[in-house]
């Protein structure tokens, strides 16, 4: 299930609230409920807004050396 989830996220913390989908899917891929999600729902909230914050802080501060 790890390993799932570190596949289908690869290259969302730019998209805010996608990881949600992602948790959903996966959720329903090994058959847990929607519920189970749903708890978390707060925790991930926070952490999403933090992902997203540094990945376009990190895309604002990368520089282009040629």
């Amino acid at each position: 299930m790890i390993a799932t989830l570190m596949i289908t996220s690869k290259d969302l913390a730019g998209v805010p609230r996608a990881i949600l989908a992602i948790l959903l899917a996966t959720a329903a891929l090994f058959y847990l409920s929607n519920a189970a999600v749903m708890m978390t729902l707060v925790i991930v909230a926070l952490i999403d807004m933090g992902s997203t914050a540094l990945n376009v802080v990190g895309n604002c501060c990368h520089t282009e050396e040629t």
